[in-house]
């Protein structure tokens, strides 16, 4: 049997379902909205329900861990106390939560596919395992203060972008039931915006801003890598982040070949970062150089699969399979 942990609104995990279904695979979904209750748990093995049936970890051959977490933190309950105590006492069962989830996760012994503890991309952790990889990466810092900003801005074009993950934030506004969503794409930085900034900021990531020919967005799967090039540069709107769609004008993107010289590198660096799945974000500058920026562990791919028609889909459905 095969083991999916994702989450309810994850349209991805269904067309891979569509797949196994498709195949005669056996699967069990979980989304990080069911509850999920431990029976028994060793240093080997995990009986846990899910939905009144029971399963034992060592009945799955493959595992795909995809924008999910096992929700075990519905075990914790409280006695009565005071309200300070009460949340020490809180915070302590989700220490103790912590533990028996990583020992949860670690008892499945078949193939598997993402990493459960890296959902989230460091940004700052990737550039440094590319340059080691040797791939070549934007100039980088993180800076806290507008001097620093300001000494930067006087070399050369520069670029601000998320530490880790950009953050994608919604607001109601209950009295015309309207939703308004705010992401934090990477941004310019322009002289005019300095007269805005407190001298001391929290610390923020940035780069050197570098002229492209084309983006590229590859999708990492157990050894091989799916590209596409995203020509991105001839938008303004997209420019600067082809996450900024222009629903009225889209970017071409075509299928792409890496240089086996540039392969080897990513497979290296995904291999570095433990990863055996994820999206990776790359340019190709005016000189024809590579130039690295991020990975995204848990990646979407829809993009990728639709201009690159590499039924990426069905290739993760085999190799659960």
């Amino acid at each position: 049997m095969i083991l999916i942990l994702t989450n309810k609104a994850c349209t991805t995990t269904n067309y891979v379902i569509d797949w196994l279904i498709a195949k005669n695979a056996q699967f069990l979904r979980i989304n990080s909205e069911d509850k999920v209750n431990l029976v028994k748990l060793s240093l080997v093995e995990v009986e846990f329900e899910i939905n009144e049936k029971r399963y034992n970890s060592n009945q799955f051959k493959s595992v795909w861990f995809y924008r999910g977490k096992f929700n075990l933190r519905s075990n914790i309950t409280t006695c009565d106390s005071t309200f300070q105590l009460k949340n020490e006492i809180i915070n302590h069962l989700k220490n103790e939560i912590a533990l028996v989830e990583y020992l949860f996760v670690n008892s499945f012994n078949g193939k598997i596919l993402g990493n459960y503890f890296t959902p989230n991309s460091n940004k700052v952790k990737a550039l440094i395992a590319a340059k080691e990889v040797g791939l070549k990466i934007p100039q980088s810092e993180i800076i806290t203060n507008k001097i620093q900003l300001k000494e930067k801005l006087a070399k050369s074009k520069i670029i601000t972008k998320g530490i880790q993950d950009s953050a994608t934030l919604e607001s109601l506004n209950s009295s015309v039931n309207e939703l308004t969503i705010y992401n934090n794409y990477s941004s310019l930085v322009i002289q005019k915006d300095i007269v805005k900034i407190p001298d001391r900021f929290f610390p923020t990531l940035i780069q050197e801003y570098i002229d492209k020919q084309y983006e590229l967005r590859i999708f990492y799967l157990a050894g091989k890598c799916y590209t596409i090039a995203i020509f991105s540069q001839r938008n303004e709107k997209t420019k600067i982040d082809f996450r900024h769609y222009d629903n009225e004008n889209d970017n071409k993107q075509i299928p792409y070949k890496l240089p086996v010289g540039v392969e080897q590198k990513v497979i290296r660096l995904m291999n570095k970062m433990e990863l055996n799945s994820g999206s990776i974000d790359m340019i190709v500058d005016e000189k024809g150089s590579y130039v690295f920026l991020e990975i995204n562990p848990v990646g979407l791919f829809e993009v990728v699969d639709y201009y690159g028609h590499f039924q990426i889909y069905e290739k993760i459905a085999d190799y659960l399979i």
